[in-house]
Parts: structure tokens; C-alpha cells; sequence
């Protein structure tokens, strides 16, 4: 569908750029991809006051010069300290995706390598929510006071290492089945990318994820998680409302992709035999839960990025720190 409103500036896509930008995005990537187009609309904030600083107020005005400059700008931000190099490099991959969408899929782009320097992110900290214990309560919390389908994306995130969207869209019958059959769930729907339609995950269903399904299951009426009466973006926005009215009182953070790293986590020391090396104590995991003799790092860390559906294994080091 055509978001253009007309008019000459911004091509078309609105009066302001901030408006246009989304717009434009909504036409490029449809009204699905909400996580996508939001985080970039997010990013990209910064750009147009770049821009505006730059006397720059037409998005059809943008040259490849000002997002050289953009770069330059993130790169003494990231030499002073005021930004990270990771939150540096995203800012400029969004001013990048902007410019390309602009001009037609143009190729020409700025490398944040080479301006920015090489991006690390690597995890020193433990998880919030590395305690199964506590997640057990807090999902115990949330459906005594009605909240079914929360308490499942909490489930999903931490024993089985599902984004929210992933969690959101899982077909749940389907998933109990599973899980009660096979011992394990598939992920097919929600990925980044669309990588569980080519690469279905197969995720080990632990009894934690299996009491949550058995129970949660049965007292929902649709397929998933996504009430009846509304769309995906609507439900996106009351959940994670919701989950920031309690998550204080459990002692989780209000980040899904937190319960995400603990799970990375806990199948690192079942897979090796030892704590992920951003945990800072032992005794996650029952080592009578360890599936196979103890895989060394490489390896568990090549499992982990398939069963958190990462085609890269570096990523792994943002969820459990860094190699031994």
C-alpha cells in the first residue's frame, strides 16, 4: 500500500521528516516488521537532528556527505564516552538502511567499521533472571492475577530462549504436543528475518516450559498469544505496559531479551559443565541435567546461537560474555 500523502517535501511521505521516515517505512516493509521499522524509527531520532543542526529539513536533500559526516559525528561520541560503539554502529546501520530506501536500493553505504571502529559487545554481568526460581514465581504471580499470556511469553523467553515475537506468535497447541511427545518445541514463526521458516528451531523442552504450556494452553482460545480482538502492534504495546507494572515486584527487569541471556546461560553450563563466564557464582544448573559429556566453548557456544536463532556465533558473547 502507497503511504505517500503528496506533496514536494520529503518526496511525498508527509510534512515533517520524522513523520515521512515513517511512512516510508511502512510502505517499504508493509504494516508488519513493527519491531524493524519501530527500533529504526527509534535510531534514527538522531539523525535528523544531525541533519537539522546541518540545515538539512527534506529527507530528498540527504547525500551520501551527510552520512559520512553523521559517521564522523558518532565516532568522536564514541571517543569521548558519550555513546557506546554498539549503540554508534546501529545508528549509522539505520541512517545507512535510510539512505538505501531513499535512493531506490542504492548500494553505496558507510562503513561503520571503518569509521567507528570494530563493534564489541560482550556481556560482563549476569542476567536478570538467571534464577529459575524466580521466574517461576513471577509467572505464578502473573496468572493468579489473570495475565495467562504474559506469563507464556515469560516462559518462552526464559526456558526456551524465545524473542517476544517468537513467544507472541508460537502456536501453542501444537507446542504443548510437542513438548509432551518429542520433549522438545519447534519455532517456526517470529525470527528475525524469517530464518525459522528456512531453519525451524528445535529447542528441548524442559519440564519448567512444559508446566507452563500444559497449564497456560488449554485456558486460551486462540492459536497464540495475540488476543482475538487485537493486531500484533497493539498487543506489543499492552504487554509490555503490563509487564512494566510488575516487573519491579518480581526483581526482573522490564526487558524481555534479559530472561533471553539467562537462558543462553543456563544451557551453557548444561552443555560444558561450567557457568557462563559472565556469571559470577556456580550452580545454575543441576549438573544431572547435563544432556551429553561436556561440549568445550566453541561448541557450546555453536549450539547456543542455533537454539537463540543467531546465524552468527559471535553474537553468542552478548548473552554469556566472553571466551574462556
Amino acid at each position: 500500500m502507497d503511504r505517500k500523502i503528496g506533496g514536494k517535501r520529503n518526496r511525498g511521505w508527509g510534512r515533517s521528516m520524522r513523520f515521512a521516515i515513517r511512512n516510508l517505512f511502512r510502505d517499504k516493509y508493509g504494516d508488519g516488521r513493527f519491531e524493524t521499522r519501530r527500533t529504526h524509527a527509534q535510531r534514527l531520532n538522531d539523525f535528523i537532528d544531525f541533519l537539522n543542526a546541518q540545515g538539512v529539513r527534506d529527507l530528498a536533500a540527504i547525500k551520501v556527505s551527510h552520512v559520512e559526516a553523521y559517521a564522523l559525528r558518532l565516532r568522536e561520541d564514541v571517543r569521548t564516552g558519550r555513546l557506546k560503539t554498539a549503540t554508534a554502529t546501529n545508528r549509522l546501520s539505520s541512517a545507512n538502511v535510510l539512505f538505501r530506501l531513499l535512493n531506490d536500493g542504492a548500494t553505496t553505504q558507510v562503513s561503520a567499521r571503518q569509521i567507528i571502529g570494530q563493534r564489541i559487545s560482550v556481556r560482563v554481568d549476569e542476567p536478570v533472571g538467571l534464577s529459575r526460581v524466580d521466574v517461576i514465581a513471577a509467572i505464578r504471580g502473573l496468572i493468579e492475577r489473570g495475565e495467562l499470556r504474559l506469563a507464556m511469553v515469560l516462559a518462552v523467553a526464559r526456558f526456551a530462549g524465545g524473542r517476544f515475537r517468537e513467544a507472541s506468535l508460537l502456536e501453542l497447541k501444537k507446542a504443548c504436543q510437542q513438548a509432551l511427545r518429542d520433549g522438545r518445541i519447534v519455532i517456526r514463526r517470529g525470527s528475525k528475518g524469517g530464518r525459522s521458516r528456512k531453519l525451524p528451531r528445535e529447542i528441548l523442552a524442559s519440564e519448567d516450559l512444559r508446566n507452563a504450556l500444559t497449564e497456560i494452553t488449554p485456558q486460551i482460545a486462540e492459536s497464540n498469544l495475540i488476543p482475538a480482538r487485537m493486531n500484533y502492534i497493539q498487543w506489543y504495546r499492552r504487554a509490555h505496559r503490563t509487564w512494566r507494572k510488575y516487573c519491579g515486584e518480581f526483581g526482573l527487569s522490564s526487558k524481555f531479551h534479559e530472561l533471553r541471556a539467562a537462558y543462553a546461560c543456563q544451557r551453557y553450563e548444561e552443555l560444558t559443565g561450567m557457568p557462563a563466564p559472565c556469571v559470577k557464582t556456580a550452580g545454575i544448573a543441576d549438573p544431572a541435567r547435563t544432556l551429553c559429556s561436556p561440549m568445550s566453548d566453541a561448541e557450546a557456544r555453536e549450539q547456543i546461537a542455533l537454539e537463540l536463532g543467531h546465524g552468527r556465533v559471535q553474537v553468542v558473547a552478548a548473552y554469556i560474555g566472553a571466551v574462556r
